[in-house]
């Protein structure tokens, strides 16, 4: 009876271990193929992660910390970190282009910019005497 129920839970972690284990490696799959998709199309567009780090460097007039290219809407994008003065800014590099879309100031290095408030400011509660 004893040997039964060591089988039986050895079974049960073992189908636990695989239904989490197998999406995990599912996304590693993913990621790598993620990455010999931006590959490609940095090829296609004779873009480089230093010619985006040199337009964002001019860009901002500051020094190149941190860059790494992702896919938006099936374009690729590269961010760059700079110091530029006391100001660390991200410029976002079109991966087709390779000139600076936007750069906006961020409070840490893969931060992203805070969002400015659209519209009328929203009122305080009126307190009531």
């Amino acid at each position: 009876m004893r040997k039964v129920r060591t089988l039986a839970i050895g079974t049960i972690a073992l189908a636990i271990l695989c239904l989490v284990a197998y999406p995990v490696y599912a996304q590693v799959a993913k990621g790598a193929a993620h990455a010999k998709e931006m590959c490609k199309m940095m090829d296609e567009n004779k873009m480089t992660l230093a010619k985006a780090i040199t337009a964002a460097e001019e860009h901002c007039k500051g020094t190149a910390l941190q860059a790494a290219a992702h896919m938006q809407n099936k374009d690729l994008m590269v961010n760059v970190y700079c110091l530029a003065g006391d100001k660390i800014m991200l410029a976002k590099v079109d991966g087709k282009t390779g000139k600076v879309t936007a750069a906006d100031e961020v409070k840490e290095l893969g931060g992203h910019p805070e969002k400015k408030h659209e519209g009328k400011p929203k009122e305080s509660p009126k307190k009531k005497p």
